[in-house]
């Protein structure tokens, strides 16, 4: 006769690893009802250099899920959300095209954009403008190549745009 008890085969952690742009990568032991959003409260997110956009889940050496968590931080809604299993390991690549919004906008701050996003989908993250904004003119700050800087010598080109345009061509 064999006697296991069901509490602790439920309660049992599974082990979990963690690579890419984290502050301590490495094997986590978390709650066997984990699931990849909550993880990262485990080992407290990606680095600045980490993706928050494309957060990646291994399982038995293949990429099984991936997660963008800018939809839960602006929506709520934790899309792809999947229960950890042992020894699946989660990776944060490094973060990709980050651009800031600041003045007459509603969300000021630096987010990061996918390959294949446009302007539209950047108003978006930074939730449209202002009542006040003056649409006629915008400064865009870019932040040149490291090639372009060495042959032009400058570290940024400043653009000025007309929002109006850049709405009626989308």
């Amino acid at each position: 006769f064999f006697d296991v008890s069901l509490g602790s085969i439920v309660l049992k952690p599974i082990r979990i690893f963690v690579m890419g742009e984290v502050e301590h990568p490495g094997a986590y032991e978390m709650k066997p009802s984990t699931s990849l959003f909550t993880s990262l409260y485990y080992f407290n997110g990606p680095k600045i250099s980490g993706s928050l956009r494309e957060i990646k889940l291994i399982r038995d050496g293949k990429e099984f899920k991936s997660i963008d968590f800018y939809d839960f931080l602006l929506t709520g809604k934790k899309n792809n959300d999947v229960k950890l299993q042992d020894n699946d390991v989660i990776f944060i690549p490094t973060r990709k095209l980050t651009v800031r919004a600041d003045g007459e906008v509603n969300r000021s701050s630096i987010f990061e954009l996918k390959d294949s996003e446009t302007f539209k989908d950047f108003k978006k993250l930074f939730g449209g403008y202002r009542a006040t904004t003056f649409m006629k003119r915008a400064r865009i700050d870019r932040i040149l190549s490291k090639n372009n800087r060495l042959q032009s010598n400058k570290g940024k080109k400043i653009i000025d745009i007309d929002l109006n345009q850049l709405e009626s061509s989308e």
